[in-house]
């Protein structure tokens, strides 16, 4: 999802700018926030109002009779807890809509509305032991943001997008409702849309009235318990039906509701068949899902989705009775442990929300397709965060504390995502499950800024996090691990590792990393260890066989600059690896018994680039057809066995097409380009 930027959030991510086309729409958001930005002029911000009132609930009344004609009316009743004495006025937001009429305890007062802002009178005298009742009847056409998000009435469907990227702030609950719009401000929600008796009106919560009133009107009135920030508030309205199910939560059983058009029904079925699980992944590694249903309601919006508690906005492009969007799907769902549940406290902080939704992703893959399936995640992410998002937005940068220009950038999302795996490593699964869920049962229905998340965990785990966030969040830039000098002797190895730069200059301190051991019995020993120098030495003895190979990192449990493949079998089929610079590897021989080839490529670090091949084989070589990206025609291809090794033109020919160089012989060992 994407989220605001005071922040608001929602949930997208994204390669290209088509939105059919892509699992993510991040970058559709990101490029339609900096073009709604540039050039605005920041408006007053509401945060000051936490220190006078505090809204309680929310009771709407909307009549929406036409999802084609842009207006609505509304009556709008606040539940308000005055928090300090000598207040002469309130303030609320509401945007391009006309205030009729206003009353506080049931008694008109006078009001001025400089939109945005709704200045109430008080009255002279107020208890700060009970609350007021706000009334606010208003009507007009809510209107669509000229970027992102707002009120859409389109194709006979009128719906909501919770944020607006071309205004400030972005939440955008004030263009259909009077309300305090920032997102520390929590309320419970009660929603009644008044529709023709062909239609159905669909908002937070649970249904708890539908009746047919006179003049072929339709009432359906919606309860929102659990208290939301105003951007999370949703409402839709279209010809609509439902389709129902149930799941089995950890705790009770869990309403799931698929609001689609009617000939959309058996597409959605489809597209939505591992929604389970979904919630069993995220109830698994983060807690009980603690809203009153599970929503998913499809609108004709091209751009993304956003996640709206238990009523989630949902393109119908993406119900196609496929599975190419689930992906989409999970972020979204995610955003109810991770956005809605937990907050970020500010817009420094949105990899909170953003970075941990993008990598429910890889955790939904993991659960339903297995690890392998899922890893090309973790790869695609570190390339755009290696590569694209320091072009984007000006260098490497720390993930939290970033500019307010870049709250939707790929340092948030993708590199968040990764940050967020990261911890998963340093912690182990056990204790990330455990911290993760007692963040969930600590800040629920609150905010979370980065610094309290370090703090929590380190008391409530018992362990020092302040390494860990100072590596991956306060700190930009990569580790790029190399095993430079390897020395292998009867039954021992010595190995030493060193730690590359990219993006920093400060050394990564008490970095956990595994290094595992492929032994000539062929069995495998893992060993820990903890890196903050630039060179660290390591000497294992007595083991239970000859080592014929070290694995920095299997698994890739630690994200670091690096990408690779595994071969555990191998047939004679194409694989193309286009994240390390092949474009095409082919074996001309079957993979016979034990066999396996690790693939890594190092991009250029303090050093040059270069890439290691290791792996058990029958022989001295495998016969292949491999073709690496070649820099420039004049570009030699260098090769030495071993880390420590001299360096020496690669002893076998080989022949240059279309900007790759292909052998036909594939050699243990390391290979660079020297010009």
């Amino acid at each position: 999802m994407i989220k605001k930027i005071l922040p608001l959030f929602f949930g997208l991510l994204a390669l290209s700018l088509t939105a059919q086309h892509c699992p993510d729409c991040q970058a559709l958001k990101e490029a339609a926030w900096k073009k709604g930005w540039d050039g605005q002029a920041f408006q007053k911000s509401s945060l000051h109002r936490l220190k006078d009132m505090d809204v309680l609930s929310y009771a709407l009344e909307l009549e929406l009779l036409d999802p084609n004609k842009r207006f609505l009316k509304g009556k709008a009743l606040l539940r308000i807890q005055l928090l300090r004495k000598g207040l002469k006025e309130i303030e609320l937001d509401l945007q391009g809509l006309k205030v009729q009429t206003v009353k506080v305890n049931g008694k008109k007062r006078a009001f001025k509305h400089n939109d945005p802002l709704l200045l109430i009178r008080l009255p002279k005298k107020y208890s700060l032991k009970n609350p007021i009742e706000v009334e606010v009847l208003y009507e007009g056409a809510p209107q669509e943001d000229k970027s992102w998000g707002g009120f859409y009435f389109e194709q006979g469907f009128a719906y909501n997008m919770g944020v607006g990227f071309a205004d400030n702030p972005h939440n955008y609950g004030r263009i259909w409702f009077p309300c305090v719009d920032n997102f520390q401000d929590k309320s419970t929600y009660s929603i009644s849309l008044i529709t023709k008796d062909s239609l159905a009106g669909y908002a937070n919560g649970l249904l708890v009235e539908d009746r047919l009133l006179t003049n072929g009107l339709r009432k359906r009135s919606w309860e929102q318990k659990e208290a939301i920030p105003s951007y999370l508030a949703a409402i839709a309205v279209a010809n609509y039906s439902d389709i129902t199910q149930a799941f089995a939560g950890i705790n009770s059983s869990i309403p799931i509701a698929l609001v689609v058009p009617k000939k959309d029904s058996q597409k959605a079925v489809a597209s939505f068949i591992h929604l389970p699980q979904a919630l069993s992944a995220f109830e698994y590694w983060f807690g009980p899902y603690r809203w009153s249903k599970v929503g998913f309601c499809m609108v004709p919006f091209e751009a993304g989705a956003m996640e709206h508690a238990s009523l989630i906005a949902y393109p119908l492009y993406a119900v196609d009775g496929s599975l190419k969007q689930e992906r989409l799907m999970a972020h979204e769902l995610s955003h109810h442990w991770w956005g809605n549940l937990v907050t970020c406290a500010k817009a420094e902080d949105m990899w909170i929300n953003e970075g941990f939704a993008s990598y429910c992703e890889f955790l939904f893959k993991e659960a339903c397709y297995g690890r392998k399936e899922a890893l090309p995640i973790l790869q695609k992410n570190l390339a755009i965060s290696l590569y694209q998002a320091p072009k984007r937005e000006g260098g490497h940068r720390p993930v939290a504390a970033v500019p307010w220009a870049h709250t939707y950038g790929s340092h948030v999302y993708k590199k968040g995502s990764l940050v967020a795996h990261n911890l998963r490593h340093y912690l182990g699964d056990s204790l990330f499950r455990q911290g993760m869920q007692a963040v969930m049962d600590s800040f629920a229905y609150k905010n979370l800024s980065t610094e309290e998340f370090c703090q929590f965990l380190s008391k409530e785990l018992g362990q020092d996090m302040q390494p860990f966030f100072k590596n991956w969040l306060w700190q930009a830039g990569w580790p790029s691990l190399h095993i430079v000098q390897e020395e292998i002797g009867a039954n021992s190895i010595q190995l030493t590792i060193e730690q590359q730069l990219i993006g920093r200059d400060s050394l990564y301190e008490k970095l956990p990393l595994k290094i595992r051991l492929f032994l000539a019995n062929g069995a495998y020993v893992d060993r820990e260890i903890l890196l903050s120098e630039k060179k660290q030495q390591f000497h294992w003895k007595e083991l239970a066989a000859p080592v014929v190979y070290a694995w920095i990192n299997p698994n890739q449990s630690l994200v670091q600059a690096r990408f690779e493949h595994f071969f555990e079998d191998w047939n004679s089929q194409k694989k193309e690896l286009s994240l390390l610079q092949i474009k095409d590897f082919r074996f001309k021989r079957p993979c016979l018994a034990a066999e396996q080839l690790h693939l890594a490529y190092y991009p250029e670090a303090e050093g040059e680039a270069y890439w290691q091949i290791r792996g058990r084989i029958k022989g001295a070589s495998v016969p292949a057809e491999l073709a690496l990206k070649q820099p420039t025609p004049s570009a030699r291809l260098y090769y030495r066995t071993a880390a420590g090794q001299d360096w020496l033109l690669y002893p076998h020919s080989g022949k240059s097409q279309a900007g790759y160089y292909y052998i036909e012989q594939v050699l243990l060992g390391d290979y660079k380009w020297v010009e």
